[in-house]
């Protein structure tokens, strides 16, 4: 699959969207009101994961086409040794970190989490939450 800036600015769209107009019937504590149009991306091919949150620019999420590739790879190789996997997704792992970056900027959601379900990380609810996203898609869930 070719990652375009179309497909990009596409898959960024429709996890925006999605927050929108679904987190707050799936983040306990969130009652919506966020502007998720401060998110935007570029390409960051260097030592970074497959999408990060940039610690100094609010909204920017790098992304890392080489470590996408990477990952597209090995579902390949797991297709051709019939080993079970979890299909990449672009548009979920924007979902995620813009939910990643929305409990860090509120506490009160991520404490509801802490207590409600023992997550310990804004990555693990943002992970909870990736997951709801994926299963409306048809999508398995993301194995962290």
């Amino acid at each position: 699959m070719k990652f375009t800036e179309d497909y990009l600015d596409s898959a960024l769209s429709n996890a925006k969207k999605w927050c929108s107009e679904s987190l707050s019937k799936h983040l306990e504590g969130y009652s919506g009101g966020f502007d998720f149009s401060i998110f935007y991306y570029i390409i960051d091919n260097e030592m970074i994961p497959d999408m990060c949150l940039d610690e100094e620019v609010d909204g920017l999420i790098r992304v890392s086409l080489r470590k996408i590739k990477w990952y597209l790879d090995r579902e390949e190789f797991f297709k051709e040794h019939n080993i079970p996997y979890s299909e990449y997704d672009v548009e979920s792992t924007f979902t995620h970190e813009m939910i990643e970056y929305l409990v860090h900027k509120d506490k009160s959601v991520y404490l509801d989490y802490i207590k409600k379900f023992g997550l310990t990380t804004p990555h693990k609810t943002a992970l909870m939450i990736e997951n709801i996203n994926r299963k409306e898609r048809g999508l398995n869930d993301w194995i962290d």
